[in-house]
């Protein structure tokens, strides 16, 4: 057996770390820090505000409030984002995640999970779908957390 033969059929182990979502996301003004990032962080804040079959003025206020925290847009440029997304939910989730992934630091993906709970939570409760697409976000990201 060579030497690549005693790596044969073992997977790397995933790092993941554990967040306390209920904590503020940490305010960042260069958290998202490309084109493509920009537009994943805005269609999955728009993905999980559209989980529970519901828009409510909450939710949608929240990714207002987080995408301007996060990305150096006016709010017009902000609003035309989220109905862009609103009006396009054909992108895979997993595009989405690996196009954030790449521009991406611990931090960014730690307050991406934390953001993502606060849209979730901005109607007063998380629904079955919410916490379904949460824990699926976190596990893509090896953010660990505890619902």
């Amino acid at each position: 057996m060579g030497l690549f033969g005693l790596f044969k059929g073992k997977k790397k182990p995933h790092r993941s770390y554990k967040v306390d979502i209920r904590r503020p996301a940490h305010q960042r003004s260069q958290l998202v820090r490309s084109e493509a990032s920009e537009r994943a962080f805005v269609v999955l804040l728009v993905k999980m505000m559209n989980e529970d079959g519901q828009v409510d003025d909450e939710e949608y206020q929240q990714i207002i409030d987080s995408v301007m925290e996060c990305v150096q847009l006016d709010s017009y440029t902000i609003r035309d984002l989220i109905n862009e997304a609103i009006d396009d939910d054909s992108v895979p989730l997993r595009k989405l995640l690996a196009d954030f992934m790449r521009a991406s630091t611990k931090e960014d993906r730690e307050s991406l999970v934390r953001q993502l709970w606060q849209v979730a939570m901005a109607d007063g409760h998380l629904d079955p779908g919410e916490e379904a697409l949460l824990k699926k976000v976190a596990a893509y990201l090896q953010v660990e957390i505890d619902l």
